[in-house]
């Protein structure tokens, strides 16, 4: 089992920076509250799918737009916040690079 990431933020020995990975691909990719920092939504998710096996699964996470008035919500207006997505926005982004988006919501943000 290896670990990649731009840069290594942890004490793994199979750490694999992906900027020097070659033509290794990974069976599982997690973006944990990443995707809200993407400038250029369709390609930087292209890339991280790319490192993906064929049958690779890719897990994310982030805030979602409810479809209220954004003028309520804080998440969006964080420095660095320069995404901000919704369940048919994920769905065209996965169309478009030939994934299947699988939206549920946390059992946690129900409660």
């Amino acid at each position: 089992m290896s670990v990649a990431d731009v840069e290594k933020f942890t004490d793994c020995e199979n750490f694999v920076s992906l900027d020097q990975q070659g033509s290794r691909s990974f069976d599982l990719g997690v973006a944990c509250e990443v995707m809200e920092h993407f400038t250029d939504p369709l390609s930087d998710f292209g890339e991280i799918l790319s490192n993906l096996t064929d049958d690779g699964v890719f897990i994310a996470s982030t805030n979602i737009n409810d479809g209220s008035n954004l003028s309520r919500h804080w998440y969006p207006f964080t420095p660095g916040h320069v995404s901000y997505w919704s369940a048919p926005a994920l769905a065209f982004v996965g169309e478009q690079h030939g994934f299947q988006v699988d939206f549920r919501v946390p059992e946690v943000a129900l409660a």
